[in-house]
């Protein structure tokens, strides 16, 4: 679902996390980037955990004015019980060190096989980079390519 760049606010993010409740969900793409959520709006998609057959979620929320109380909330995303595949593209965000911590908890969703986080432009400064290399024991990490020419 592309919802970029609508204005949707918190009050939108409530809205679409009552998805949460639609008993066969199994794969889930929201395009939220640049809608102005907040901390407030992730704390309402981290309501999609208690989905329970969910086992692919990607999350674009690129500008959207989250920090690290939004990154707080989205790592209870961890216990959304069937979830294989995370892709959380956060960058633009200040997400800041606290919110890298937190967000390295996500490694412990019971299920997860794979794990996507992109942080670019997020804050974190070397206390937040040093949070992300305790990923190394968890799932495979993925990271996007930052490379010229890549193409988002």
């Amino acid at each position: 679902m592309h919802l970029g760049s609508n204005g949707l606010q918190p009050a939108g993010a409530w809205e679409l996390a009552a998805l949460s409740s639609a008993p066969s969900l199994h794969t889930l793409n929201l395009d939220l980037r640049n809608n102005g959520l907040g901390d407030e709006g992730a704390q309402a998609l981290a309501r999609l955990q208690t989905a329970p057959e969910m086992r692919t979620l990607r999350l674009y929320l690129q500008k959207n004015n989250l920090g690290p109380a939004g990154a707080q909330a989205l790592a209870s995303l961890k216990d959304c019980p069937a979830l294989r595949h995370l892709r959380l593209y956060c960058s633009g965000n200040k997400v800041g060190p606290a919110g890298a911590q937190a967000l390295v908890t996500l490694a412990e969703a019971p299920a997860l096989q794979i794990l996507w986080l992109d942080l670019r432009n997020a804050h974190l400064g070397d206390a937040g980079a040093c949070a992300l290399a305790g990923l190394g024991g968890g799932p495979p990490l993925h990271t996007p390519h930052l490379g010229p020419g890549h193409k988002w």
